[in-house]
């Protein structure tokens, strides 16, 4: 990944000998700055699926996600440096397997809670965007999720999926959603 970042700043004040502010000339400071990134992750969840009644189903769930985010040189002038996190997860996911016509339809609902556990370095550090460290501040805070999806598989490989998403905790709230088709041979 790359990393620009843009800033133009106007000052027109000066400190003065007595540490009051001192109207002076406008100065026009602009610049820009970029870094690559190339993330390494180890990302593993373990689940098993039990059957419930018919074609539904629940399916606990426990995982873990490490990336470990290692930067170039001129990631320093960012407020950047080499880092990682390690989050882990759990929950389940409740599915429902059925056929509308011929086409076999899986639709699931899913809840999982979250925490950042350890957060060193990574790319938001020292203040360097946005006014905060905002990586590190989710270090230690127990998030939620919650998603529901529909599959649809059309035979012959072809299928297409609908995603919805929510999340939240403390200072955190969000959601999203995906469309997707896909082919497999």
């Amino acid at each position: 990944m790359n990393i620009n970042e843009s800033f133009v700043e106007n000052s027109n004040f000066l400190v003065g000998s007595d540490g009051n502010l001192v109207p002076a000339p406008t100065v026009v400071t602009a610049g820009t700055l970029a870094a690559s990134v190339t993330d390494l992750s180890i990302i593993q969840n373990f689940n098993y699926r039990f059957p419930i009644y018919g074609g539904i189903w629940i399916e606990p769930t426990v995982g873990f996600n490490y990336t470990y985010s290692l930067y170039d040189a001129a990631a320093a002038s960012l407020g950047l440096s080499d880092g990682y996190v390690l989050l882990v997860q759990g929950g389940a996911r409740l599915g429902i397997d059925n056929f509308w016509g011929p086409i076999h339809v899986t639709q699931t609902i899913t809840g999982l809670a979250y925490d950042d556990v350890t957060v060193v370095g990574g790319p938001i550090l020292n203040a360097a965007f946005i006014g905060g460290p905002l990586l590190n501040a989710n270090e230690g805070k127990l998030r939620g999720e919650g998603i529901y999806a529909m599959n649809f598989d059309y035979g012959n490989g072809f299928s297409s999926f609908v995603q919805g998403v929510v999340y939240g905790g403390e200072d955190l709230i969000g959601a999203g959603g995906k469309l997707g088709l896909r082919y497999q041979w």
